[in-house]
Protein backbone atom coordinates (compact mmCIF):
# COMPACT_ATOMS: atom_id res chain seq x y z
CA UNK A 1 0.00 0.00 0.00
CA UNK A 2 2.87 2.54 0.64
CA UNK A 3 4.28 2.11 -2.76
CA UNK A 4 1.25 2.54 -4.44
CA UNK A 5 1.05 5.75 -2.58
CA UNK A 6 4.67 6.44 -3.27
CA UNK A 7 3.81 6.15 -6.97
CA UNK A 8 0.38 8.00 -6.85
CA UNK A 9 2.83 11.17 -5.73
CA UNK A 10 4.72 11.16 -9.16
CA UNK A 11 1.19 11.16 -10.81
CA UNK A 12 0.87 15.08 -10.77
CA UNK A 13 4.75 15.39 -11.87
CA UNK A 14 4.18 13.62 -15.11
CA UNK A 15 0.76 15.05 -15.91
CA UNK A 16 2.86 18.53 -15.30
CA UNK A 17 5.12 18.14 -17.96
CA UNK A 18 2.72 16.66 -20.35
CA UNK A 19 0.24 19.92 -20.29
CA UNK A 20 3.61 21.67 -20.43
CA UNK A 21 4.50 19.87 -23.54
CA UNK A 22 0.78 20.67 -24.57
CA UNK A 23 1.68 24.18 -24.71
CA UNK A 24 4.53 24.29 -26.76
CA UNK A 25 3.01 21.99 -29.53
CA UNK A 26 -0.01 23.94 -30.05
CA UNK A 27 -0.39 25.66 -33.17
CA UNK A 28 -0.39 29.36 -33.53
CA UNK A 29 -0.09 29.74 -29.64
CA UNK A 30 -0.21 33.45 -28.38
CA UNK A 31 2.66 34.41 -26.28
CA UNK A 32 1.38 33.19 -22.86
CA UNK A 33 1.16 29.52 -24.11
CA UNK A 34 5.19 29.76 -24.05
CA UNK A 35 4.78 30.95 -20.59
CA UNK A 36 2.43 28.68 -19.75
CA UNK A 37 4.61 25.71 -21.07
CA UNK A 38 8.07 26.44 -19.40
CA UNK A 39 5.75 26.94 -15.90
CA UNK A 40 4.14 23.23 -16.09
CA UNK A 41 7.37 21.93 -17.10
CA UNK A 42 9.16 23.38 -14.70
CA UNK A 43 6.54 22.89 -12.16
CA UNK A 44 6.30 19.16 -13.00
CA UNK A 45 9.99 18.79 -12.58
CA UNK A 46 10.33 20.37 -9.12
CA UNK A 47 7.64 18.34 -8.04
CA UNK A 48 9.04 15.29 -9.32
CA UNK A 49 12.38 15.94 -7.41
CA UNK A 50 10.33 16.64 -4.28
CA UNK A 51 8.81 13.31 -4.52
CA UNK A 52 11.98 11.48 -5.26
CA UNK A 53 13.81 13.10 -2.20
CA UNK A 54 11.33 12.33 0.07
CA UNK A 55 10.43 8.74 -0.80
CA UNK A 56 13.36 7.32 -1.73
CA UNK A 57 12.29 5.57 -4.83
CA UNK A 58 15.16 6.28 -7.19
CA UNK A 59 17.77 6.14 -5.37
CA UNK A 60 19.57 3.85 -7.94
CA UNK A 61 19.85 7.19 -9.41
CA UNK A 62 19.90 9.22 -6.78
CA UNK A 63 22.05 11.91 -8.38
CA UNK A 64 18.56 13.32 -9.89
CA UNK A 65 17.50 14.59 -6.23
CA UNK A 66 21.03 17.11 -6.97
CA UNK A 67 20.40 17.74 -10.56
CA UNK A 68 16.71 18.64 -10.25
CA UNK A 69 17.19 21.97 -7.32
CA UNK A 70 17.20 24.42 -9.76
CA UNK A 71 13.93 23.53 -11.42
CA UNK A 72 12.28 24.89 -7.92
CA UNK A 73 13.71 28.17 -7.88
CA UNK A 74 12.80 28.32 -12.03
CA UNK A 75 9.14 27.24 -11.32
CA UNK A 76 8.52 30.21 -8.22
CA UNK A 77 9.01 33.18 -10.77
CA UNK A 78 7.77 31.73 -13.83
CA UNK A 79 4.60 31.06 -12.22
CA UNK A 80 4.85 34.47 -10.79
CA UNK A 81 5.28 35.72 -14.38
CA UNK A 82 2.42 33.69 -15.63
CA UNK A 83 -0.10 35.58 -12.96
CA UNK A 84 1.89 39.14 -13.62
CA UNK A 85 0.75 38.17 -17.44
CA UNK A 86 -2.48 36.92 -16.22
CA UNK A 87 -4.01 39.98 -14.51
CA UNK A 88 -2.08 42.84 -16.68
CA UNK A 89 -0.89 44.09 -13.40
CA UNK A 90 2.80 45.15 -14.68
CA UNK A 91 5.37 44.56 -17.53
CA UNK A 92 8.26 42.33 -15.90
CA UNK A 93 11.18 44.26 -17.36
CA UNK A 94 14.48 42.07 -18.51
CA UNK A 95 16.26 43.39 -14.93
CA UNK A 96 13.41 41.96 -13.11
CA UNK A 97 13.37 38.73 -14.75
CA UNK A 98 17.26 38.10 -13.96
CA UNK A 99 16.54 38.91 -10.23
CA UNK A 100 14.03 36.96 -10.11
CA UNK A 101 16.32 33.96 -11.28
CA UNK A 102 19.18 35.08 -9.41
CA UNK A 103 18.35 32.08 -6.85
CA UNK A 104 18.07 29.41 -10.02
CA UNK A 105 21.80 30.70 -10.68
CA UNK A 106 22.62 30.03 -7.32
CA UNK A 107 21.51 26.89 -7.04
CA UNK A 108 22.70 25.91 -10.32
CA UNK A 109 25.94 26.73 -8.93
CA UNK A 110 25.34 24.78 -5.52
CA UNK A 111 24.41 21.70 -7.63
CA UNK A 112 27.92 21.69 -9.45
CA UNK A 113 30.12 22.17 -6.52
CA UNK A 114 31.18 18.53 -6.58
CA UNK A 115 32.30 18.87 -9.76
CA UNK A 116 35.18 21.37 -8.88
CA UNK A 117 35.57 19.86 -5.36
CA UNK A 118 36.52 16.38 -5.56
CA UNK A 119 36.75 16.03 -2.01
CA UNK A 120 32.78 15.70 -1.60
CA UNK A 121 31.79 12.27 -1.72
CA UNK A 122 27.91 12.09 -3.13
CA UNK A 123 26.44 9.09 -1.37
CA UNK A 124 22.23 8.21 -2.27
CA UNK A 125 21.74 8.70 2.32
CA UNK A 126 23.12 11.93 2.27
CA UNK A 127 20.76 13.13 -1.14
CA UNK A 128 17.36 11.26 0.81
CA UNK A 129 14.75 13.61 2.25
CA UNK A 130 16.43 14.19 5.99
CA UNK A 131 13.85 16.68 7.84
CA UNK A 132 16.14 19.83 8.77
CA UNK A 133 15.28 20.10 12.11
CA UNK A 134 16.28 16.72 12.92
CA UNK A 135 19.63 14.96 14.52
CA UNK A 136 20.55 13.33 11.58
CA UNK A 137 20.61 16.04 9.55
CA UNK A 138 23.61 17.72 11.91
CA UNK A 139 25.62 14.34 11.17
CA UNK A 140 25.74 15.35 7.38
CA UNK A 141 28.70 17.16 5.60
CA UNK A 142 28.24 20.73 5.65
CA UNK A 143 28.14 20.62 1.79
CA UNK A 144 24.84 18.34 2.33
CA UNK A 145 23.08 20.29 4.93
CA UNK A 146 23.32 22.88 2.28
CA UNK A 147 21.78 21.05 -0.15
CA UNK A 148 18.82 19.96 1.71
CA UNK A 149 18.75 24.01 2.86
CA UNK A 150 17.93 24.34 -1.24
CA UNK A 151 15.50 21.27 -0.58
CA UNK A 152 13.65 23.79 1.19
CA UNK A 153 14.35 27.52 0.16
CA UNK A 154 12.36 27.27 -3.61
CA UNK A 155 8.96 26.56 -1.27
CA UNK A 156 9.92 29.97 0.81
CA UNK A 157 10.75 31.22 -2.60
CA UNK A 158 7.33 30.27 -4.31
CA UNK A 159 4.43 30.82 -0.82
CA UNK A 160 6.19 34.47 -0.79
CA UNK A 161 5.43 35.19 -4.68
CA UNK A 162 2.45 33.86 -4.66
CA UNK A 163 0.90 35.20 -1.49
CA UNK A 164 2.06 38.64 -3.12
CA UNK A 165 -0.04 38.20 -6.75
CA UNK A 166 -3.02 36.82 -4.95
CA UNK A 167 -3.66 39.82 -3.05
CA UNK A 168 -4.63 41.79 -6.67
CA UNK A 169 -7.32 38.50 -6.68
CA UNK A 170 -8.80 38.93 -3.53
CA UNK A 171 -11.29 41.88 -4.67
CA UNK A 172 -12.96 39.65 -6.58
CA UNK A 173 -14.92 38.83 -2.90
CA UNK A 174 -16.03 42.07 -2.81
CA UNK A 175 -18.36 41.41 -6.18
CA UNK A 176 -21.73 40.34 -6.50
CA UNK A 177 -22.22 36.63 -7.45
CA UNK A 178 -22.88 35.44 -11.05
CA UNK A 179 -20.87 32.72 -13.29
CA UNK A 180 -17.99 34.68 -14.05
CA UNK A 181 -17.79 35.38 -9.95
CA UNK A 182 -17.65 31.68 -9.72
CA UNK A 183 -15.37 30.95 -11.67
CA UNK A 184 -13.02 33.87 -10.48
CA UNK A 185 -13.34 32.97 -6.69
CA UNK A 186 -12.88 29.16 -7.88
CA UNK A 187 -9.31 30.67 -9.32
CA UNK A 188 -8.70 32.03 -6.05
CA UNK A 189 -9.18 29.17 -4.17
CA UNK A 190 -7.25 26.81 -6.22
CA UNK A 191 -4.32 29.41 -6.07
CA UNK A 192 -4.38 29.49 -2.54
CA UNK A 193 -4.37 25.72 -2.35
CA UNK A 194 -1.09 25.65 -4.51
CA UNK A 195 0.55 27.75 -1.45
CA UNK A 196 -1.24 26.08 0.94
CA UNK A 197 0.55 22.70 -0.05
CA UNK A 198 3.65 24.23 -1.12
CA UNK A 199 3.58 25.27 2.70
CA UNK A 200 2.92 21.92 3.99
CA UNK A 201 6.09 20.28 1.82
CA UNK A 202 8.31 23.01 3.56
CA UNK A 203 7.21 21.84 7.00
CA UNK A 204 7.99 18.46 6.03
CA UNK A 205 11.13 19.62 5.10
CA UNK A 206 11.65 20.76 8.27
CA UNK A 207 10.15 18.34 10.79
CA UNK A 208 8.66 14.87 8.61
CA UNK A 209 9.11 13.25 4.64
CA UNK A 210 5.71 11.98 5.62
CA UNK A 211 3.57 15.14 5.43
CA UNK A 212 5.52 15.75 2.28
CA UNK A 213 3.89 12.52 1.01
CA UNK A 214 0.46 14.08 1.90
CA UNK A 215 0.96 17.41 0.51
CA UNK A 216 1.95 16.56 -2.57
CA UNK A 217 -1.36 13.95 -3.14
CA UNK A 218 -3.33 17.11 -1.88
CA UNK A 219 -1.52 19.27 -4.30
CA UNK A 220 -2.17 16.53 -7.16
CA UNK A 221 -5.58 16.43 -6.11
CA UNK A 222 -5.74 20.11 -6.47
CA UNK A 223 -4.04 20.15 -9.53
CA UNK A 224 -6.35 17.54 -11.41
CA UNK A 225 -9.72 19.62 -10.10
CA UNK A 226 -8.12 22.98 -11.38
CA UNK A 227 -7.33 21.13 -14.40
CA UNK A 228 -11.16 19.58 -15.24
CA UNK A 229 -12.51 22.82 -14.36
CA UNK A 230 -9.76 24.34 -16.39
CA UNK A 231 -12.10 22.11 -19.32
CA UNK A 232 -15.46 22.60 -18.34
CA UNK A 233 -14.89 26.47 -17.94
CA UNK A 234 -12.11 27.62 -20.75
CA UNK A 235 -12.91 31.09 -20.19
CA UNK A 236 -11.24 30.99 -16.89
CA UNK A 237 -8.26 32.81 -17.78
CA UNK A 238 -10.11 35.06 -20.01
CA UNK A 239 -12.20 36.13 -17.39
CA UNK A 240 -9.52 36.61 -14.42
CA UNK A 241 -8.02 38.89 -16.98
CA UNK A 242 -11.26 40.95 -17.66
CA UNK A 243 -12.37 41.14 -14.41
CA UNK A 244 -8.84 42.60 -12.97
CA UNK A 245 -8.88 44.94 -15.37
CA UNK A 246 -12.48 46.20 -15.20
CA UNK A 247 -11.91 46.28 -11.36
CA UNK A 248 -8.46 48.52 -11.20
CA UNK A 249 -10.48 51.18 -14.27
CA UNK A 250 -13.65 50.95 -11.88
CA UNK A 251 -10.99 52.49 -8.87
CA UNK A 252 -9.60 55.12 -11.28
CA UNK A 253 -10.41 57.90 -9.94
CA UNK A 254 -10.19 60.02 -13.13
CA UNK A 255 -12.58 57.94 -14.96
CA UNK A 256 -14.75 60.18 -16.37
CA UNK A 257 -12.50 63.60 -16.19
CA UNK A 258 -11.39 65.42 -19.51
CA UNK A 259 -7.55 64.15 -19.30
CA UNK A 260 -6.79 66.22 -21.97
CA UNK A 261 -8.28 69.46 -21.02
CA UNK A 262 -6.98 68.92 -17.78
CA UNK A 263 -3.02 68.17 -19.24
CA UNK A 264 -3.49 71.23 -21.14
CA UNK A 265 -4.38 73.61 -18.93
CA UNK A 266 -1.29 72.19 -16.23
CA UNK A 267 1.11 73.05 -19.35
CA UNK A 268 -0.48 75.89 -19.37
CA UNK A 269 -0.57 76.60 -15.56
CA UNK A 270 3.68 75.74 -15.61
CA UNK A 271 4.71 77.25 -18.89
CA UNK A 272 2.68 80.51 -19.07
CA UNK A 273 1.86 81.27 -15.72
CA UNK A 274 5.27 79.56 -14.15
CA UNK A 275 3.74 78.35 -11.16
CA UNK A 276 6.24 76.32 -10.46
CA UNK A 277 8.53 79.49 -9.83
CA UNK A 278 6.29 79.88 -6.30
CA UNK A 279 8.83 78.01 -3.71
CA UNK A 280 5.27 77.46 -1.92
CA UNK A 281 3.68 75.44 -4.64
CA UNK A 282 2.06 72.23 -3.29
CA UNK A 283 0.05 69.37 -5.45
CA UNK A 284 -3.21 71.22 -3.54
CA UNK A 285 -2.75 74.37 -4.80
CA UNK A 286 -2.46 73.59 -8.50
CA UNK A 287 -5.55 70.91 -7.88
CA UNK A 288 -7.82 73.40 -6.45
CA UNK A 289 -6.72 75.29 -9.91
CA UNK A 290 -7.73 72.91 -11.81
CA UNK A 291 -10.86 72.41 -10.54
CA UNK A 292 -10.03 68.35 -9.34
CA UNK A 293 -8.78 66.92 -6.12
CA UNK A 294 -5.55 66.15 -4.98
CA UNK A 295 -5.52 62.66 -5.66
CA UNK A 296 -7.11 63.17 -9.33
CA UNK A 297 -4.17 65.09 -10.24
CA UNK A 298 -1.65 62.49 -8.81
CA UNK A 299 -3.09 59.85 -10.57
CA UNK A 300 -3.06 62.01 -13.90
CA UNK A 301 0.72 62.92 -13.16
CA UNK A 302 1.69 59.21 -13.12
CA UNK A 303 -0.77 57.43 -15.07
CA UNK A 304 -0.40 59.77 -18.07
CA UNK A 305 2.43 61.89 -17.33
CA UNK A 306 4.60 58.98 -15.36
CA UNK A 307 5.96 61.01 -12.92
CA UNK A 308 5.29 62.48 -9.50
CA UNK A 309 4.61 66.09 -8.47
CA UNK A 310 8.07 66.99 -7.49
CA UNK A 311 9.50 65.28 -10.32
CA UNK A 312 7.11 67.27 -12.59
CA UNK A 313 7.79 70.64 -10.97
CA UNK A 314 11.36 70.10 -10.21
CA UNK A 315 11.60 69.09 -14.66
CA UNK A 316 10.15 72.73 -14.66
CA UNK A 317 12.28 74.47 -12.70
CA UNK A 318 15.18 73.04 -14.04
CA UNK A 319 14.23 73.81 -17.68
CA UNK A 320 13.66 77.69 -16.62
CA UNK A 321 16.95 77.89 -14.76
CA UNK A 322 18.85 76.65 -17.46
CA UNK A 323 17.25 79.46 -19.99
CA UNK A 324 18.06 81.58 -16.98
CA UNK A 325 21.82 80.39 -16.88
CA UNK A 326 22.09 80.97 -20.52
CA UNK A 327 20.18 84.42 -20.60
CA UNK A 328 21.92 86.03 -17.35
CA UNK A 329 25.39 84.78 -17.53
CA UNK A 330 25.73 87.70 -14.83
CA UNK A 331 22.80 86.18 -12.41
CA UNK A 332 24.37 84.45 -9.73
CA UNK A 333 23.47 80.77 -8.93
CA UNK A 334 21.57 81.59 -5.92
CA UNK A 335 19.67 84.29 -7.67
CA UNK A 336 18.49 81.90 -10.75
CA UNK A 337 17.70 79.21 -7.92
CA UNK A 338 15.14 81.56 -5.96
CA UNK A 339 14.01 82.81 -9.26
CA UNK A 340 12.81 78.92 -10.36
CA UNK A 341 11.44 78.30 -7.03
CA UNK A 342 13.83 76.66 -4.95
CA UNK A 343 13.90 77.63 -1.51
CA UNK A 344 18.45 77.33 -1.03
CA UNK A 345 21.23 77.12 -3.23
CA UNK A 346 21.81 73.62 -1.99
CA UNK A 347 18.93 72.05 -3.10
CA UNK A 348 19.23 73.75 -6.82
CA UNK A 349 22.96 72.50 -7.11
CA UNK A 350 21.65 68.89 -5.76
CA UNK A 351 18.89 68.86 -8.19
CA UNK A 352 20.38 70.60 -11.02
CA UNK A 353 23.72 68.12 -10.66
CA UNK A 354 21.43 65.30 -10.84
CA UNK A 355 19.43 65.69 -13.69
CA UNK A 356 22.29 67.25 -15.88
CA UNK A 357 25.05 65.35 -14.20
CA UNK A 358 26.60 68.94 -14.07
CA UNK A 359 26.12 71.70 -11.91
CA UNK A 360 24.67 75.24 -12.52
CA UNK A 361 28.22 76.68 -12.62
CA UNK A 362 29.37 74.07 -15.05
CA UNK A 363 26.44 74.49 -17.07
CA UNK A 364 26.89 77.88 -17.67
CA UNK A 365 30.21 77.62 -18.92
CA UNK A 366 29.65 74.54 -21.18
CA UNK A 367 26.84 76.64 -22.82
CA UNK A 368 29.61 79.83 -22.85
CA UNK A 369 32.05 77.69 -24.29
CA UNK A 370 29.35 76.43 -27.05
CA UNK A 371 28.67 79.78 -28.15
CA UNK A 372 25.21 80.19 -26.74
CA UNK A 373 26.13 83.75 -24.91
CA UNK A 374 28.55 86.29 -25.89
CA UNK A 375 28.29 87.53 -22.26
CA UNK A 376 30.88 87.35 -19.82
CA UNK A 377 30.36 84.53 -17.42
CA UNK A 378 30.67 85.53 -13.80
CA UNK A 379 32.98 83.23 -11.62
CA UNK A 380 30.59 82.47 -8.32
CA UNK A 381 28.73 79.15 -7.20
Amino acid sequence: MQIIHQHMMFLGAYFSIILGIGQFVQKDKPFAGYIYGISFISMGLWIFHVCSYSTGIFNNVYIINLLLIPFGFISAPIMTLRYQWLINQTKITERRLIIYLIPAVISFCVMLYPVFDRTIIIRAEYLQGIPILSADYLKLPVYFRIVHLFYLLPKVYLVAFMLFKLKFLAGFWKVRKGSKNVVMRAGYIFAFDSIFSTFLTAIGDLYSTSIITWAILYCNVNFYVLFIFGQRNPEYNRVIKTEIVKSRYEKSKIKYLDIESILSNLHDIMENQKAFASEDITIKIIADELGITVHQLSEILNEKIKKNFNSFINDYRIDEAKKLLIAEPGRTITSVALAVGFNSNTAFSTIFSRTTGITPKEYRIKMSKCGKTAFPVKDES
